[in-house]
């Protein structure tokens, strides 16, 4: 990221310094007193270093102020880390000897006691500190690297005593990297190296300005005409430290913490992309069903039965269609057709009407999260808990395209946008991503853009003409133009808001926002135009043409006709479920029938010609 590589000393990857106790006999990760602040550069962590830096740099002439002259990243303290593993750099560097004994690299702590202390001295680490091979630690080639003033050899880097070894602190330094604590305050460090805290008035208030000549295209060589001081100036850039290409300009958000990860340095294994055969039962039995519901009836899911009239013999079939969770429902084949997904793994394929049952999609046995039609009504996108996106042809159920790891956590959501050709994707990591394709191809594997403006996770997104919505944890709504989505159009603050978030266009110029037990309407440029009060919490909500559907956790339901609900707040609720959790909901195109899904993996299809209204609320 940002320019760097291990090909160029002087725009080595940088790594910071993640643990602040190397004196102890043990380390305890999970205790935040072990830790250094990531918030504050190495240079601002010792308060009396920063007042003497601070103090200079007021007397420096305003035209050449910074605060540290040396820098975090130069070629001789990444040649200096790795002495024992490259000693011809440092032979190199030093024009044909190794630098003087007392200034090697020899002890972890008295390392980060001169980064923490020393005046001159506020570097960063590199990646081998926190990888698997330990030979930049160890002088295993048996180079005479000098004696001390105190008389000791310059030989094996010495170890914390909480490390066994070098293998065991590198092992610690990966665990602390990757633990929770580090997980809740990287995204400060971030700031600090590659975001909005790197350069200008943002970097002085966070003390963290480096000399001017540190920064890329803060002078233009190609305009130097005496070559001395072109010279003189490429050498000083190249070996006093260059400051990473700037990567953000905005604050880049935290990333919650779901327990240590595998090391860094561990090959990740990818999972061969085969559909599953079919278990046994499910080979003899096509036929289970959704509940579909006849006019006037109750269901009961505990039971597993559904009720035909009641002037009519009872039927017994199954209504469980999934294992676990129906996460997702939608309409195929002009709503002919519909889809369940479900963290069991699996998609399945039924007809609206009859609730036969057509096709078995093994998508992913970690489960499936979220998924919506492609480009055509033949492909379907998923998901996954495995933080891919996987493309299925639903007609001979097969997969035919998959975007392995498109997220760093589970992907949650996705939503389409045929006019702009754009796939988004959201997920557990925080970010937003705008995948493009081409009307006869599958999206780009690297996305177009990346977004990272929402501060906690995104709870619903949707798309329509070249708009874009999202609704975060934090309550904000932020509302895009896709030709410019990095750019906010407006933002909408919600102070009242659940763990049920939900959003969606009304049309291209009315947005709904549904959470606690509310649905509030807004015009796109964030002015609000009305609210509909349902009185209790809001479980799933979505827009199809003028209806607005939420499903309520007593297991009612409420249609709302949302160009009515713009001047009148009522709303008609329906009760058929009788205590279930309905967990998602689809309205066809054509609102002559509703699909919902349950937290038991139960469907249920009903027909809107059998909706009664039982109750009619009224709220001023």
């Amino acid at each position: 990221a940002a320019y760097r590589s291990f090909a160029d000393l002087s725009q080595y990857p940088v790594f910071p310094w993640i643990l602040s106790n190397y004196k102890g006999t043990k380390i305890d990760l999970t205790k935040k007193e072990n830790y250094r602040d990531l918030s504050k550069p190495m240079g601002a962590l010792n308060s009396k270093r920063l007042a003497d830096v601070l103090a200079r740099y007021e007397m420096m002439p305003p035209e050449e102020k910074f605060l540290f002259g040396t820098h975090y990243s130069t070629p001789a303290y990444v040649i200096s880390f790795l002495i024992r593993k490259n000693p011809l750099h440092m032979i190199k560097l030093q024009s044909g000897a190794f630098d003087n004994p007392n200034r090697l690299f020899h002890s972890i702590n008295k390392e980060w006691q001169s980064a923490l202390e020393n005046p001159g001295n506020v570097r960063e680490l590199i990646p081998e500190f926190y990888m698997s091979d330990p030979s930049f630690l160890a002088n295993t080639l048996g180079l005479n690297l000098g004696i001390r003033a105190n008389k000791k050899p310059v030989n094996d880097v010495k170890m914390p005593k909480w490390a066994k070894n070098t293998e065991d602190f590198l092992k610690i330094q990966r665990e602390a990297l990757e633990g929770p604590v580090v997980t809740e305050n990287i995204h400060k460090w971030i700031n600090l190296i590659f975001g909005y805290q790197q350069k200008g008035e943002e970097a002085l208030a966070a003390s963290n300005l480096f000399h001017p000549l540190s920064y890329e295209g803060s002078i233009e060589l190609d305009k130097i005409k005496d070559p001395a001081q072109l010279m003189a100036l490429e050498m000083q850039i190249m070996e006093f430290g260059q400051t990473p290409k700037q990567l953000f300009v905005k604050p880049h958000p935290a990333k919650y913490s779901y327990g240590i990860p595998k090391p860094l340095a561990e090959d990740i294994k990818e999972e061969k992309l085969e559909p599953k055969p079919l278990e046994k039962e499910e080979e003899k039995d096509h036929t289970t069903t959704p509940v579909v519901v006849p006019p006037t009836v109750k269901v009961d899911l505990k039971k597993g039965l559904w009720l035909e009239e009641l002037n009519k013999k009872k039927v017994s079939k199954s209504g469980i269609l999934h294992k676990k969770k129906i996460t997702f429902v939608c309409g195929l084949e002009s709503d002919t057709m519909f889809v369940t997904g479900s963290k069991d793994g699996t998609a399945k394929v039924f007809t609206a009407k009859e609730g036969i049952q057509k096709k078995v999609l093994f998508a992913r046995e970690a489960g499936v999260y979220c998924g919506t039609q492609f480009r055509s009504e033949k492909i379907i996108a998923f998901g996954t808990q495995d933080n891919g996106i996987l493309f299925y042809n639903q007609q001979n159920a097969t997969p035919v395209f998959e975007i392995p790891k498109a997220h760093d956590d589970t992907v949650i959501g996705l939503v389409v946008n045929l006019k702009a050709n754009m796939l988004i994707s959201y997920s557990k990591d925080l970010s937003m991503k705008l995948w493009s394709f081409s009307s006869t191809n599958f999206p780009n594997k690297v996305p177009a853009e990346t977004i990272f403006d929402h501060e906690s996770k995104i709870r619903s997104a949707d798309t329509i003409e070249w708009l874009l919505a999202a609704f975060d944890a934090d309550g904000k709504v932020t509302i895009r133009d896709l030709h410019e989505p990095q750019d906010c159009m407006a933002t909408i603050q919600i102070a009242n808001v659940s763990k049920r978030q939900f959003v969606a266009f009304c049309d291209s110029t009315v947005l709904a926002i549904g959470t606690s037990s509310t649905v509030e309407l807004y015009n796109v440029d964030g002015s609000f135009l009305n609210m509909v009060d349902l009185e209790e919490q809001i479980i799933f909500m979505g827009v199809q043409g003028a209806h607005l559907l939420a499903t309520l956790e007593s297991g009612k339901f409420a249609i709302i006709d949302w160009q009515v609900a713009l001047k009148k707040t009522e709303a008609v609720i329906e009760d058929i479920f009788e205590g279930q959790t309905v967990t998602c909901a689809y309205l066809s195109k054509s609102t002559e029938r509703i699909m919902f899904g349950t937290k038991s993996g139960a469907a249920i299809s009903l027909s809107q010609q059998h909706i009664q209204p039982l109750s009619l609320i009224h709220i001023s």
